[in-house]
């Protein structure tokens, strides 16, 4: 997985002021408690350097799909600074795993799908076939998926909150 750097103007803090949520795996939106936070510039680097400002974000992982995002100690950054990094970091790594295992199942189940198609009424599944598909694996994995949105919004609200501790307590 690929890891390119991208940098910051001025230091936009994920610390406190925003907190990112995941609308869907394609979709982020930053939500701010005061004014905007500053864009991070579209200037991405492959070298290995590390400015303060800097992290690091993946190319989206081809099971997954999800960006990780690394956020590189700094000397400056203090306890509560490293608790929030590291917090961040595992929560995105209990979410990539969930999604790995969530997609990779779907991808299976879908192939059978449609090799039991091809079987028993001799043609390839068309996408009527993929909607009844899709309807039932909805049915069967509700309450894995009712379960795991509920822990992604607990573990994004602890997360906000060690942001802003970070922010406040530096």
């Amino acid at each position: 997985m690929i890891f390119a750097r991208v940098t910051t103007s001025t230091r936009a803090t994920a610390l406190g002021t925003t907190c990112m949520v995941a609308l869907s795996n394609a979709t982020r939106r930053t939500l701010s408690t005061s004014a905007p936070a500053p864009r991070p510039s579209t200037k991405t680097e492959l070298d290995g350097n590390v400015k303060a400002a800097g992290w690091f974000v993946s190319s989206p992982h081809p099971v997954s799909h999800i960006r990780l995002i690394q956020y590189p100690a700094q000397p400056s950054d203090g306890p509560r600074t490293r608790a929030f990094k590291h917090e961040w970091e595992d929560v995105m790594q209990w979410h990539h795993a969930f999604w790995s295992r969530s997609n990779a199942r779907y991808a299976s189940e879908l192939a059978a799908f449609e090799e039991q198609v091809a079987v028993q009424h001799d043609r390839a599944a068309n996408d009527d076939d993929r909607a009844v598909f899709y309807r039932r694996y909805l049915d069967e994995h509700y309450a894995e998926q009712t379960h795991y949105y509920r822990a992604w919004i607990r573990r994004l609200l602890s997360l906000c909150g060690a942001g802003m501790r970070a922010a406040v307590f530096k």
